[in-house]
């Protein structure tokens, strides 16, 4: 019995395939490794849930603050002042950290509007501690010379003046009540609430104008144009110092002219500065004019007393 014969394996010729150790046919991953896959991916999602859910709040809460302090300019414009307040407040609630200085100025701003000096005092003090600090600028002023101020726009200066508005407005509430001891401390608190930053004149700088006028003028020109006025309207329309001397039997044309300009100042000045009567006519003292005019009629020799003719 003989053995068959066994094929060479020389070159070009295949060996026999070994048994396979590939995956399934069917693509199944293996369990292992699916698990190891979806732990990670669920710790993906539990790390970015967070930032997500954390930007989602704070944009709905930005939003919130935008929309409700528009809502609230909205109702200054439209002076709608406790409306203002209202949202003012709703938005420092909600809002106690982002540019805080700016809540409270809107805050104390829509008080004093609201006529709730106390309360604008509050909140714009409040905003004054977190308010930054204003530097300084460069302005001309009206010689043409250039000084260092402080910037108008910057939000402690903007703080300081409506905080100096308020103080005066509660010293004009003092004065309306007579307590003058309290508008004099407020009007002290105003100039300590402006410190350095450019604030309006106050109030009262627009009253004091119309009291002068009233008691200085009133006395000055009762003297000064019954001195000049009580010579030229004698003098003056008749050309020559005549008529003063010669109605010398009237002694009312020698002593009333003097006293009658100085009843009635207005009346003087216009007397004097025209030589005709009809420059008198806007005198607001029509009879005090006509018993003058007369009078210097009867000077001049128009009157009944005679005299040498001359007219006005």
């Amino acid at each position: 019995m003989t053995t068959p014969d066994v094929p060479s394996t020389g070159s070009g010729v295949e060996s026999p395939a070994s048994p396979s150790t590939a995956s399934p046919a069917d693509g199944a991953e293996d369990p292992r490794r699916r698990a190891v896959r979806l732990r990670h991916r669920r710790r993906l999602l539990a790390w970015g849930a967070v930032p997500a859910l954390l930007a989602s709040v704070i944009s709905i809460w930005l939003g919130f603050v935008f929309l409700m302090t528009l809502a609230a300019n909205r109702s200054v414009i439209a002076q709608d002042y406790p409306a203002a307040v209202s949202r003012y407040e709703t938005v420092a609630r909600v809002n106690p950290w982002l540019d805080e200085w700016r809540v409270h100025y809107n805050l104390g701003t829509a008080r004093l509007l609201a006529d709730d000096t106390d309360g604008a005092v509050d909140e714009l003090e409040e905003a004054l501690t977190s308010a930054p600090s204003a530097g300084m600028i460069d302005a001309q002023g009206q010689d043409g010379t250039t000084t260092q101020v402080r910037d108008p726009q910057a939000p402690e200066c903007l703080v300081r003046v409506n905080l100096y508005m308020t103080h005066l407005a509660r010293a004009q509430k003092a004065t309306d009540a007579g307590d003058e001891g309290s508008a004099r401390a407020a009007e002290d608190e105003a100039t300590a609430a402006a410190g350095e930053c450019e604030v309006p004149p106050p109030p009262q700088n627009s009253q004091d104008p119309s009291a002068s006028p009233s008691t200085d003028p009133s006395a000055t020109p009762s003297e000064d144009p019954s001195a000049t006025p009580s010579e030229d309207p004698s003098a003056t329309p008749s050309g020559s110092a005549e008529p003063s001397s010669e109605p010398t039997s009237d002694e009312s044309a020698d002593s009333t002219p003097s006293d009658s300009p100085t009843d009635d100042s207005s009346s003087t000045p216009s007397s004097s500065s025209s030589p005709s009567p009809a420059s008198a006519s806007p005198s607001p003292a029509d009879p005090q004019r006509d018993k003058l005019q007369d009078r210097n009629d009867r000077a001049n020799g128009t009157g009944n007393k005679g005299g040498n003719g001359r007219k006005w």
